[in-house]
């Protein structure tokens, strides 16, 4: 039983020798393949485009707050029957409101309308023929998790025009925002003052629209590094192949 163990590992011993034995035989081959790898990756990346990134951080505010509604319902109570207030039981939520402005597709046409009325088309910036999908990419709104305020941020060859892409989301929605003020006014109060402009959000520039000097993308040094990692596998998976084949043809003769 004892022998028969000990062939077993001195098998597996010989094979794992075998294997280091095609890798030097081979290895050659290997470095040939990380090699043209690395280079034509270089090559690609580097003539791939610099992509820059603009960002501005905003924070809407709402003055429909439980304090004003407590105040309006007690306002409503005393005032006379002419004057009624609809009110709601809690205050909106405003980055979540100004979230859902900041990412429908309608918000970001408006944009290239500010974009195109700027640059009086939008084919010198390279935004004349792009689809859904692109804007998408191009101009994107989330929530910071640990500040809770709202990140607006654009991507372009040029930096310049990433942050015009930028201020022109931030007017936008200090647009939007007014206007939805507006409809609050019509809801709230029946008898509102023409004349008076009732801002129920307020929009906040906690940092104004700017870019970064270096580029996001493409990230060179990452796909250079996993192109040549896959290379080596790559490597490997032929030398064993080649070396499979060469033996099957010297059984053949």
């Amino acid at each position: 039983m004892e022998e028969k163990v000990v062939k077993e590992t001195c098998k597996d011993e010989i094979d794992l020798y075998e294997l280091l034995l095609v890798l030097k035989k081979r290895a050659k081959l290997i470095g040939a393949v990380v090699f043209a790898s690395v280079v034509i990756a270089t090559i690609a990346v580097f003539l791939m485009p610099n992509i820059y990134q603009a960002r501005a951080t905003v924070w809407v505010d709402s003055f429909l707050t439980p304090a004003l509604i407590q105040s309006l319902q007690t306002v409503q109570s005393t005032e006379p029957k002419n004057v009624f207030l609809s009110l709601p039981n809690s205050p909106p939520n405003a980055n979540n409101l100004a979230l859902s402005i900041l990412n429908s597709i309608e918000f970001k046409k408006n944009v290239l309308k500010i974009l195109e009325s700027s640059y009086g088309s939008l084919k010198k910036i390279g935004l004349d023929n792009i689809d859904e999908e692109d804007l998408e990419k191009i101009l994107q709104s989330k929530v910071d998790p640990k500040t809770q305020s709202i990140m607006i941020t654009a991507i372009h060859q040029d930096k310049k025009i990433a942050k015009d892409i930028v201020s022109a989301a931030v007017e936008e929605l200090d647009r939007e925002l007014k206007r939805v003020s507006e409809n609050y006014k019509t809801t709230f109060i029946k008898n509102p003052d023409k004349n008076r402009e009732y801002n129920f959000f307020v929009l906040n520039i906690i940092e104004k629209p700017t870019y970064f000097d270096q580029p996001v993308k493409p990230k060179r040094k990452l796909i250079i590094a996993v192109s040549a990692v896959s290379a080596l596998f790559l490597g490997v998976f032929l030398a064993f192949v080649l070396e499979w084949w060469a033996n099957m043809r010297k059984v053949k003769s």
